[in-house]
């Protein structure tokens, strides 16, 4: 289906830890006549523990996926043991197709 496109959504994500266990992010769209609404589906939220290495390509890393909207997410049920973790999050469009992960945030869960 060539009408398909695999470009990732072209846009800038700023993530901010808010709060204990609480993360908060904007999405910004780098394209002048195009609205957020318009390039995103959801969101990918990535978890690593802090000092391992990051490979956004090992689906082990993705914590969960978001609905269209959704900008903010609380760590709960995690029962682990005080850990320190980097989180990550990028755009998913319509097709899924991802866009870059934002600047690690460091939190303790």
């Amino acid at each position: 289906m060539p009408w398909l496109d695999d470009r990732p959504p072209g846009v800038e994500i700023k993530l901010k830890k808010r709060w204990w266990r609480r993360i908060k992010w904007e999405v910004t769209s780098l394209k002048t006549n195009e609205s957020v609404e318009e390039e995103m589906a959801g969101c990918i939220i990535y978890l690593n523990e802090a000092g391992t290495p990051f490979d956004p390509d090992n689906p082990e890393f993705i914590y969960t996926l978001t609905p269209k909207g959704q900008r903010k997410w609380k760590f709960s049920g995690i029962n682990r043991k005080k850990r320190t973790y980097e989180v990550r999050v990028s755009v998913r469009d319509r097709l899924n197709n991802e866009s870059e992960q934002s600047a690690p945030v460091v939190i303790k869960l």
